[in-house]
């Protein structure tokens, strides 16, 4: 592709006017360039385009800010990307090849203030015994075999913990482990049953030694994927606070944070039902549903479940999603914490890897909005340019 022509494309694809055929090329394009350089033009003229490509979008968002605040004074207005905001991140190519995103935007901002950086989470958690005993599973090699009560646990070479229970009994079924993760900590374990479970950051497993021979039960906080292994004769209950989902075997994400401010549960294969144990009332989840539990109502939406689930395979994924939001799923990855009483009312669109540093996460999404972030010790606040 040369140089006239992508400019035509980019600046169509600004305009929301390119048609599919098109938007594939542009990807393509800048697909290649990311993996291994191999395009038409020289390192000059690609960063040329890249440059004036990104002043254009952000001109854009900017009279667009202008024109609906004149427009609505009145109203807090959303830097929302809009359609310009999709070109942002898509015709720049930063998103669409994870790590290697940031190589692509090398365009730093003379007020960018960061006091010091964060590195992003990684694989710990902690075991707790049913008698209180407590094993750091960042310990355990590959292949260390662990005799614990009721069974045993073994690390596996992709760095899943399997727990193995000597016995089915009922005798042990109330008598219960527990995995947890701190701030910047994910895990991946294997019940005694063979159901898989991936946990997020800041969240907690509960489980039995042993699954009685008529049901099995565990409890969470915080946000787990299930992958659970079908028994047509002993369903799989997942209780959380305030909501109980109950299956057969399936495949979905529970997200139970507290400060999220409602439970959010999205299913990806299979079916569920969820119950509001406050009032009892209950649905039927298909793949592409979401519940969402707030306190005493029950909602189900139909959603993008890519959304829901991005954490667990190594990237943020946003969708119109709001910039608080953003902002607390960077607290417990990262560490850190953010003053929210600063944060402007603003939405991005966007994937960008869990294995970035801090800096180059906001760095982004500094470079595709008029948002400004201040990193001072463990603390991030910020302030929207826009509004000046």
């Amino acid at each position: 592709m040369d140089k006239i022509t992508f400019q035509h494309l980019a600046d169509k694809f600004v305009q929301g006017k390119t048609n599919k055929s098109e938007n594939i090329l542009l990807k393509e394009y800048y697909r290649k360039l990311s993996i291994n350089g191999n395009i038409e033009i020289s390192k000059e003229k690609e960063e040329s385009i890249r440059t004036s490509i990104l002043h254009e979008i952000r001109n854009r968002i900017h009279e667009e800010n202008v024109r609906l605040n004149h427009r609505n004074a009145t109203k807090s207005t959303k830097n929302i990307f809009f359609r310009t905001g999709v070109a942002a991140i898509i015709v720049l190519g930063i998103l669409l090849v994870g790590s290697v995103f940031y190589h692509q935007l090398d365009i730093s901002r003379n007020n960018l203030a960061y006091d010091m950086d964060f590195p992003p989470g990684k694989e710990k958690a902690i075991l707790t015994m049913s008698n209180g005993e407590k094993i750091n599973l960042l310990d355990l090699k590959e292949g260390d075999v662990l005799d614990i009560e009721g069974g045993k646990i073994t690390k596996s070479a992709e760095g899943q913990v399997i727990y193995n229970a000597s016995s089915n009994t009922d005798d042990l079924s109330d008598r219960y482990n527990s995995i947890s993760t701190p701030v910047g900590g994910k895990y991946q374990v294997i019940l005694p049953d063979g159901s898989k479970v991936w946990l997020n950051s800041s969240s907690e497993i509960e489980y039995p030694i042993a699954f009685s021979s008529d049901e099995r039960k565990v409890k969470l906080k915080g946000e787990a994927y299930f992958e659970v292994e079908s028994d047509l004769k002993r369903p799989f209950s997942v209780e959380s606070e305030g909501q109980v989902v109950t299956v057969h075997g399936t495949h979905f994400n529970i997200n139970s944070y507290s400060e999220e401010g409602a439970i959010k549960t999205t299913l990806v294969e299979g079916s569920i039902s969820v119950k509001n144990t406050l009032t009892n009332d209950s649905k039927l989840l298909i793949p592409g549903n979401q519940s969402a539990i707030y306190r005493d109502s029950l909602a189900v939406y139909e959603v993008s479940v890519d959304e829901s689930i991005a954490w667990k395979d190594g990237y943020f994924l946003f969708n119109e999603t709001d910039l608080k939001s953003i902002m607390r799923q960077i607290e417990r990855w990262y560490g850190v914490e953010v003053e929210y009483e600063s944060i402007p009312d603003v939405e991005f669109f966007g994937k960008i890897s869990r294995s970035s540093t801090l800096s180059r996460v906001l760095k982004l999404m500094e470079q595709t909005s008029d948002v400004n972030f201040v990193v001072k010790g463990d603390k991030i606040s910020c302030e929207n340019l826009g509004q000046k």
